[in-house]
């Protein structure tokens, strides 16, 4: 049996080693632990999710929020965006209930926790911000002011091969 809270700390401690000073929001329920916090080079708010799955034991949701469901479900946000879905590679788009009167609009990515060292886990995050700026030129959340040393790359792009 996982020990959620364990895992949690795990996460925790390889997220504060690969973005030093970052703000952790810790959630630590009994079903699930939650680790929210702002990516200091891109902005974006990415939330770390370790909950009980049946078939995998423990699963980890990686999201990073794109934008508030009202604005992407305007006349042409919504449709731009998800048509994103098909091209993106290493996550998808998605929602994700952020409190009873909040929906986000995030990229997202679920697997189980097992199949991803805590130390990669940001990798992960900066791999799929990567992907969705290439594929929207740049566009929240991945415009930064300055480029950004993502750490170690998981995909690469082709013109890297």
């Amino acid at each position: 049996m996982f020990n959620l809270q364990q895992l949690g700390e795990q996460l925790q401690r390889a997220v504060e080693a690969a973005i030093p000073g970052v703000a952790l929001d810790l959630d630590a329920a009994t079903d699930a632990v939650a680790i929210s916090f702002v990516h200091p080079g891109h902005e974006a708010t990415c939330i770390l999710v370790l909950e009980p799955d049946a078939a995998v034991g423990v699963a980890l949701l990686c999201a990073v929020i794109v934008g508030p469901w009202e604005e992407a479900a305007a006349a042409d946000g919504g449709v731009s965006l998800f048509a994103l879905n098909p091209r993106l590679m290493t996550c998808s788009i998605g929602l994700l209930p952020i409190n009873e009167d909040e929906v986000a609009v995030v990229l997202c990515r679920r697997m189980p926790a097992e199949a991803v060292e805590p130390s990669e886990a940001v990798a992960l995050l900066n791999d799929m911000i990567w992907e969705y700026a290439q594929l929207t030129g740049g566009s929240e959340p991945a415009a930064a002011a300055a480029p950004v040393d993502r750490g170690p790359r998981l995909i690469h792009s082709l013109d890297e091969v």
